[in-house]
């Protein structure tokens, strides 16, 4: 009885955060923000830049390195991703061990308790500190060792996009734009 109740909770506790934190990433394309655009008749390599202005025909981009702007008709670009940020080794390595400490646990608690024919005798609750521990530490360990990247997520321009939204206070919000 005890696993089921233990998956149950899993489940309940782990679900909606994924999906609440997904939908926090959802990108916004707005001057200001970091941009990684591919067109390929503008340039072969796609473009990191900061967007500085947008409108219905085209992009404005400012190029790290060029003193003028860059102007990318809207027709000539195939991709646009935003900047979500860049990773940083202690932050993966933070995200391993709290991630390694809770499938320790979890798997310390579906273990179960030994029988009393042992003679030593280990209970659910210290199988789920033992494994919680090694957990964390090879989680730390393997977030560590991802390499720091940026992170980017493609935006859609000018098509249909829906998603989920956190609000103040309560839930979330489901949302739609069509874009022209």
């Amino acid at each position: 009885m005890l696993r089921k109740e233990a998956i149950g909770l899993a489940l309940t506790l782990l679900i909606p955060n994924a999906v609440l934190s997904f939908a926090a990433e959802a990108p916004e394309l707005a001057p200001g923000s970091r941009v990684r655009v591919s067109a390929r008749t503008v340039t072969e390599r796609p473009l990191i830049a900061t967007l500085t202005a947008l409108d219905d025909t085209a992009l404005t981009l400012r190029v790290k390195g060029r003193a003028d702007v860059l102007v990318v008709p809207r027709s000539a670009i195939t991709k646009v991703e935003v900047s979500l940020g860049r990773r940083a080794r202690g932050k993966g390595a933070l995200i391993g061990a709290g991630v390694g400490i809770a499938a320790g646990a979890l798997v310390g608690l579906l273990h179960g308790g030994d029988d009393s024919s042992q003679l030593v005798q280990f209970s659910a609750g210290d199988y789920a500190l033992g494994f919680a521990a090694l957990g964390g530490g090879v989680g730390a360990l393997v977030g560590a060792a991802v390499p720091p990247s940026e992170r980017w997520n493609e935006v859609a321009l000018g098509r249909v996009r829906v998603g989920l939204q956190p609000t103040r206070g309560h839930g979330g919000a489901i949302f739609a734009s069509i874009g022209f």
